[in-house]
């Protein structure tokens, strides 16, 4: 059973040693060109839940008397990220190890094709997630934070004027070599509820 599993993984660390991992689900980067995939970031995966009253509120009895949760939810994520793409939550990028010089001169050497890559990704613009970084650094060795999806409160066809009971969202941080995802939970959880 799962419960045993630590136990085992104590007993049996000296089966476990290896030099390399080697991952085979990574793809090409472009085309036939060859490949070697030499890091692939980790994840923290969170949801925020806003909560008020335990039932949804008239607007034209409740509404500017008492904190929306949707409206707090928007707030909460707004201060997620700099208008610049920079991750807010403290300690977000303290154990993030700079890329050396060769790293970046061999990400700056791949074919990239950016009106190809908006042709086929289908919105107006690509962004940065962060000063400095080119658009191949934010996209494969860089620390992200995305939201990646939001609900609460009236949804359906038409208006059902409400101050919702409650309004949520899911958030998903790329994480890079070093980045402790523990720690970040918490620096996120410890951010979320002070704002």
């Amino acid at each position: 059973t799962s419960a045993h599993l630590p136990g085992w993984l104590d007993a049996n660390r000296h089966r476990l040693g290896a030099d390399a991992v080697v991952i085979s689900d990574t793809g090409f980067f472009e085309g036939n060109l060859p490949a070697i995939t030499t890091s692939l970031r980790g994840m923290v995966y969170v949801q925020i839940d806003v909560v008020g009253a335990p039932i949804d509120l008239h607007s034209g009895g409740f509404g500017g008397t008492v904190q929306n949760p949707a409206n707090a939810l928007a707030r909460i994520i707004t201060e997620l990220k700099a208008v610049d793409g920079t991750v807010r939550i403290p300690g977000f990028y303290d154990d993030v190890i700079p890329p050396t010089v060769q790293e970046r001169l061999e990400i700056s050497c791949l074919p990239f094709d950016e009106a190809a890559y908006l042709e086929i990704v289908g919105v107006p613009a690509l962004v940065a997630g962060e000063p400095g970084f080119t658009l191949l650094e934010c996209g494969g060795i860089r620390p992200t934070l995305d939201v990646n999806g939001i609900w609460g409160g009236f949804t359906g066809e038409g208006s059902k004027t409400i101050i919702p009971a409650h309004a949520h969202a899911k958030v998903s941080c790329r994480l890079v070599p070093d980045q402790d995802g523990e720690k970040l939970f918490l620096a996120f959880r410890d951010y979320v509820k002070q704002v």
